[in-house]
């Protein structure tokens, strides 16, 4: 989750930490090298998967699909 007042980048820098790399279980050393490794991980990232979100707006009468702006 995006914390407030945080950067969304920041965030997936933090989450991918910790859901990936299980940075809360590591020792404050270990926490360092992977954040230098995470952080040139994003600076030389690239793109691997781009998806088309759709909303769905349902009722008993009828039932419409509306494609969402890109993020």
């Amino acid at each position: 989750m995006v914390d407030a007042g945080e950067a969304v980048s920041v965030t997936l820098k933090r989450e991918f930490g910790e859901e990936a790399l299980n940075t809360l279980e590591a020792s404050p050393e270990e926490r360092k090298r992977l954040a230098e490794h995470i952080s040139q991980l994003f600076q030389k990232g690239r793109e691997v998967l781009s998806v088309t979100i759709l909303s769905v707006n349902c009722t008993t009468q009828n039932m419409t699909w509306s494609k969402l702006p890109s993020l």
